[in-house]
């Protein structure tokens, strides 16, 4: 079995971000206006907000299941690189959408860390892919 890099940061991240992702499905469940086109912009307004919790959850989900199954199967590599590719384009849509808003500085700042962090896990499962080839 190969290392894995990061595997404790890639673990954390992903499990803090399913956990975020079910909180605010929670919370567009319980408000209806958990996402106010005022702060996410128009563009991320467009989309429901369950939508959004869903596809944090979900791509949070394929990034745990490959840390999880590290090795055991060959295609383990390309789940957290699917689920880390599809965080970053999420984290990456909800910062364009929020540049535009008149209150979305505060989603702007802290999307754009973690469409960061999510191209550092790309870049780093991209390496553990080619070398187990």
């Amino acid at each position: 079995m190969i290392p894995m890099e990061g595997r404790e940061c890639q673990w954390g991240l992903a499990l803090s971000l399913f956990i975020t992702g079910f909180a605010f499905f929670i919370a567009s469940a319980l408000w209806p206006e958990a996402m106010s086109p005022e702060v996410y912009g128009n563009a991320a307004y467009d989309i429901s907000a369950e939508t959004w919790a869903l596809g944090f959850m979900g791509n949070a989900a394929a990034i745990l299941y490959g840390v999880k199954i590290n090795g055991r199967w060959r295609w383990s590599p390309w789940l957290r690189l699917a689920g880390w590719t599809g965080l970053s384009i999420l984290f990456g849509t909800l910062v364009i959408s929020a540049f535009a808003a008149p209150f979305g500085s505060i989603v702007v700042i802290f999307g754009a860390m973690f469409v960061a962090w999510c191209v550092v896990f790309v870049r780093s499962n991209v390496r553990d892919l080619v070398a187990r080839r």
